[in-house]
């Protein structure tokens, strides 16, 4: 926890800009004051690999809640040790269809992630567009906006807290 809190805390400065109006729930528009690209651009990729990690929490409920077992997933013979094996892609779909737990997936985007980490993502600073390359070998293309960018780098960072407050309730 201290450690993804630490990360957060080395951007806060580009991250506040759209936090106020997150906070508020607007869905926040125009440009940031402070786009600092070299500073952000490995953050919602690191917190989307924490998150992964941690996505197993809501994945253990949602098997509890539906089928009674932490262990038992919907298709026949995959297994948890199996899931934790998978991609990180696909860590959220066990728990998406539950209403309860469905908004725990929202705002994690493998392709913002690949982009970003496979450093195929470049920005115009003027406009504060994000050009990423996505798909098998790179060959689309997805634009964001700085601000669309560091929306998911807050919303990602609080379903890492969230989750991260569930896990030490239940260890404790």
């Amino acid at each position: 926890m201290y450690e993804i809190m630490a990360q957060y805390r080395s951007v806060e400065t580009e991250l506040l800009s759209t936090l106020l109006e997150q906070k508020q729930g607007h869905k926040p528009k125009g440009l940031s004051s402070s786009a600092k690209w070299e500073r952000m651009e490995r953050i919602y990729g690191d917190l989307y690999e924490i998150y992964g990690e941690l996505a197993i929490i809501p994945t253990v409920i949602n098997n509890l809640l539906t089928r009674n077992n932490h262990e038992l997933f919907a298709t026949a013979g995959f297994t948890l040790a199996k899931y934790l094996e998978t991609d990180k892609a696909g860590r959220c779909n066990n728990f998406i269809g539950n209403p309860n737990l469905k908004a725990l997936g929202d705002f994690y985007d493998p392709s913002l992630r690949n982009g970003t980490h496979h450093k195929t993502a470049k920005i115009n600073k003027a406009k504060q567009k994000i050009v990423l390359k996505i798909g098998k070998g790179g060959k689309s293309e997805k634009v964001w906006s700085f601000v669309e960018y560091t929306e998911h780098c807050n919303e990602l960072y609080a379903r890492c807290l969230v989750l991260l407050t569930i896990f030490y309730r239940i260890i404790q």
